[in-house]
């Protein structure tokens, strides 16, 4: 299997709604040799089965879906992104690694620019 050109990592926590149109801006690119890395760790019962229900509705294979509960005592006396970071950029594949929060958009041709 060839890797991918760019890996994104998309950290989720509570912003149901949010996440999809994030998750949608890496879809729409026009630069198509890249994997999508969604990380979901909310705890408000709503996020995730949205999250769920967008993904299979997409179904694209570039999309690795992790749903991670997160220790209380990490999430006690870590931050959070950092932590999930350092534990799942390890098993990025593509050459380039980005990250997009999960309230924010990738613009139109990002990827073809780098």
């Amino acid at each position: 299997m060839k890797k991918p050109r760019f890996s994104v990592f998309v950290l989720s926590h509570k912003k149901n709604g949010w996440v999809q149109e994030a998750i949608q801006s890496v879809l729409d690119q026009d630069f198509t040799d890249f994997e999508l890395c969604l990380i979901e760790n909310s705890t408000d019962g709503v996020t995730q089965p949205a999250v769920r229900e967008y993904l299979s509705a997409a179904a694209d294979d570039r999309i690795w879906y992790v749903e991670v509960d997160v220790p209380e005592k990490v999430r006690r006396e870590t931050y959070v992104p950092c932590w999930l970071l350092n534990r799942y950029y390890p098993q990025a594949n593509g050459e380039i690694i980005f990250y997009l929060s999960d309230d924010d958009l990738f613009v139109p041709g990002i990827f073809s620019a780098v």
